[in-house]
């Protein structure tokens, strides 16, 4: 994650989607991302996926079974 978050060329105040991110590495992910000033975005479903991702440093969740 942290490999592909610089390879990205993403800088402070960019937005970063995490497809997936309320798993394992989508969660280093979002953390390292706003470790770094990126703003992390995660896809995922479920009401427990997004409480942890918006916990562990999301700025927002998009759960792709709403409507």
């Amino acid at each position: 994650m942290l490999h592909s978050l610089r390879a990205s060329g993403l800088k402070t105040g960019e937005w970063a989607a995490f497809p997936g991110g309320a798993g394992g590495v989508g969660i280093q992910g979002v953390q390292i991302a706003k470790s770094m000033g990126i703003r992390p975005i995660v896809v995922d479903s479920g009401e427990a996926k997004r409480k942890l991702s918006l916990e562990m440093g999301a700025e927002a969740f998009v759960d792709f079974k709403e409507r």
